[in-house]
């Protein structure tokens, strides 16, 4: 089994930990994470431009499907 690991980016800087023990559960369960080159998420966008905030959430949607990865 094989996913998109989309860690947006909060966990990288604020909780790696999460990161840390997302990698090591899926491990030992036999699940292949693979790194896309993520954006954002586009959240923080959202009050600004609703369309920055779509397009950055659909490219990394694209991402994923581009690689025929579901997103975990």
């Amino acid at each position: 089994m094989k996913y998109a690991l989309f860690l947006g980016c909060k966990i990288p800087t604020q909780l790696p930990a999460y990161e840390a023990s997302t990698r090591a559960v899926m491990e030992h369960l036999g699940v292949e994470l693979v790194d896309l080159e993520f954006n954002c998420c586009g959240y923080p966008a959202r009050a600004v431009s609703r369309d920055a905030f779509v397009v950055s959430a659909a490219r990394n949607l694209a991402l994923a499907e581009r690689a025929g990865l579901d997103v975990l």
